[in-house]
């Protein structure tokens, strides 16, 4: 039995891969439980694919899903989750903004939670290098209205480090219909509307200035979506 998945979804990451993969080989070549790792490539137009496939090659606890065309990381996230077999699912970025050291802290959490979240924005949390002052506004901003959305107990809505026992996950990934930003959003509002215990950890946290992310671009996208997500709710587009 898998007791491990961990997703990482990938787009145009040809120059952050081969460091982060001798990374990940090191830590679970430590791990005395059954695991595998869900590399979910999101349409990237450089060698990201060609990449991947050639360092997972011989190694069966890494897995690829390959997107044709770019769906946004909510929609390569939600691909990943809903193959993952291991008890407890956990997906992370490539590149591993959050050190793979904090794993068991998440899964410490799972064992009683059936959500557990990343928090960078608590005096227990360290963050190593922070992102510039607009971006870490903006975030906040975000993560304002996700309170407003999903409760004014969810510290840090944006942190890409969550986990999920498997006995939930695939009822909130495949209820799960934003495919980009605010998909974050959407899936805590999917664990509070089923009523599932989430908890949040503390974590380590050190940012990465190569981010995909267009703060403008993808703000005004996210805020549109976390309207769509109360509307779906409100229209009955989620089964309760």
């Amino acid at each position: 039995m898998i007791f491990l998945s961990l997703i990482i979804p990938l787009y145009n990451e040809e120059n952050r891969l081969s460091k982060s993969l001798i990374k990940i080989s090191q830590y679970f070549s430590k791990q005395k439980y059954a695991y595998e790792v869900i590399f979910v490539n999101d349409g990237s137009k450089d060698a990201t694919l060609e990449l991947i496939e050639k360092l997972v090659k011989n190694k069966p606890e890494f897995k690829l899903i390959s997107n044709s065309a770019n769906w946004g990381k909510g929609n390569a996230i939600k691909k990943g989750m809903l193959q993952a077999k291991g008890k407890y699912v956990i997906f992370t970025d490539i590149d591993l903004s959050t050190p793979l050291e904090e794993l068991p802290k998440l899964i410490t959490k799972l064992e009683n939670c059936n959500v557990a979240v990343g928090v960078r924005r608590h005096k227990q949390s360290q963050v190593l290098k922070h992102q510039s002052f607009i971006r870490e506004f903006l975030g906040q901003c975000f993560t304002i209205m996700t309170k407003m959305l999903v409760g004014k107990d969810i510290i840090d809505a944006t942190c890409g480090f969550k986990g999920f026992r498997k006995t939930v996950k695939d009822k909130i990934f495949n209820q799960m219909k934003v495919n980009r930003w605010a998909f974050d959003a959407e899936i805590l509002y999917l664990a509070k509307k089923y009523h599932y215990k989430i908890g949040q950890v503390p974590v380590i946290w050190k940012n990465d200035t190569r981010t995909k992310v267009n703060m403008f671009r993808d703000g005004v996208g996210a805020f549109v979506d976390l309207i769509r997500i109360k509307m779906w709710d409100v229209t009955g587009e989620y089964k309760s």
